[in-house]
């Protein structure tokens, strides 16, 4: 059976795109069978798809425009299905999440960002009464060396105990790293150097709390 797994928030800009095709990356890395399903209008993880190098360790990459993903991956088979979900609350979004095991919502560290994220809270608040789905709180694009503010860890935590969604120990920083290696096609971890090596960890990092959590049924 495979494990589905959906990467959203309503926000634009939290980085979606370049969360599920870094795990669908490391996934296929680990000798998965992967499936990357793009399900937003800008197809950023086809485009990824097609640049990536036919030396770099594959996985397939579909897309889906209609709100008939619960129904479609169904005949899909695969250890990991990962759904790069659209920016808005759509039909097309609620099926991605109807289809999926556990929900990634990346957050920035702003609290003006976080506060917009809300209404991916409220949707999934909305869903899960009729679909089990494992939802986490993943903060990404954070800045490196710097603390977060009171501020920011206040509306985080209040979204903690508001909606009773777990918070990943692991962090992405923001890193150049990230944008160039998806202009290359290829996942972090797989960047060569020095200069890539901090995020190439946290990603992994990442990766594996998530599989773990999936596996316990929870995150700690």
């Amino acid at each position: 059976m495979s494990v589905k797994i959906v990467v959203i928030n309503v926000k634009g800009g939290v980085g979606k795109s370049t969360i599920a095709c870094n795990l669908a990356c490391i996934s296929a890395i680990k000798n998965k069978k992967t499936i990357l399903i793009d399900s937003d209008i800008q197809m950023s993880s086809m485009k990824f798809r097609q640049t990536r190098s036919d030396a770099a360790p594959q996985f397939q990459a579909y897309s889906i425009l209609t709100p008939t993903i619960h129904k479609d991956i169904d005949d899909l088979e695969a250890d990991y299905i990962i759904i790069d979900a659209g920016g808005r609350d759509t039909k097309v979004m609620r099926s991605a999440i109807s289809a999926s095991d556990c929900a990634i919502i990346p957050l920035t560290p702003s609290q003006f960002d976080i506060w917009s994220s809300e209404d991916t809270f409220k949707m999934l608040d909305e869903v899960l009464p009729y679909k089990t789905v494992m939802p986490v709180m993943l903060l990404n694009q954070v800045i490196y060396g710097t603390q977060l503010s009171k501020d920011v860890v206040d509306v985080f935590n209040s979204f903690v105990d508001r909606y009773h969604f777990s918070p990943l120990d692991n962090r992405l920083y923001n890193r150049v790293a990230f944008k160039e290696s998806i202009s290359e096609g290829l996942s972090v971890v797989e960047m060569k150097g020095e200069k890539y090596r901090k995020a190439g960890e946290e990603m992994y990092a990442v990766y594996d709390e998530i599989v773990r959590s999936i596996e316990k049924g929870h995150v700690e």
